[in-house]
């Protein structure tokens, strides 16, 4: 009997990308089942309720900015949100039970790119955590922690950091025991 197997990628929709020989080669050959699923952006309707979904209603010229600047695409929505209740910006009022700005009126100066906004986010970690991140991005995408354990610095709580920059849903714990 034969037995199937199934690979799954996420990529770019890049010619340059090292991924699209994966589809040149399967293109190539007939025999090959091979399915493209194209993702495009959310549309101006599904932005706003993804948004609406996040924080509830917004002052028009926020959301207006915040939709503008992230063309559609959800995970840039997702960050620039967090970015602005991060830094402030973005603060609940505990009477109306509703998110609005800290300073109307002020300019949101929004990052360009969904990396503008990680970056931003790492930079606003204490200093050791910061390192702890750099060593593990590093590693790779994926990182045992007894190798980034051994190559931290002495001054370097890895453990602790790692739970912060868990809790700041930058990392994503996969497996705790093993390894």
């Amino acid at each position: 009997s034969r037995l199937g197997m199934l690979f799954w990628f996420v990529t770019r929709a890049d010619p340059a990308d090292s991924t699209a020989h994966i589809k040149t080669a399967a293109v190539r050959h007939p025999g090959v089942p091979f399915q493209e699923i194209a993702l495009v952006a959310l549309g101006e309707d599904d932005s706003r309720h993804l948004l609406d979904t996040l924080v509830g209603p917004l002052p028009a010229a926020v959301r207006s900015q915040i939709l503008t600047k992230t063309e559609g695409n959800p995970l840039f929505i997702e960050e620039v949100v967090r970015a602005l209740i991060a830094d402030g910006r973005l603060v609940k009022d505990t009477r109306a039970g509703a998110w609005r700005l800290a300073r109307p009126g002020v300019a949101l100066g929004l990052p360009d790119t969904i990396q503008e906004v990680i970056a931003a986010r790492i930079d606003r970690l204490e200093d050791g955590v910061k390192r702890v991140v750099k060593l593990a991005a590093v590693i790779g995408r994926s990182f045992f922690r007894r190798i980034l354990q051994a190559i931290a610095e002495a001054g370097d709580a890895v453990d602790s950091s790692l739970t912060q920059l868990e809790h700041a849903e930058l990392i994503r714990l996969r497996q705790h025991l093993p390894e």
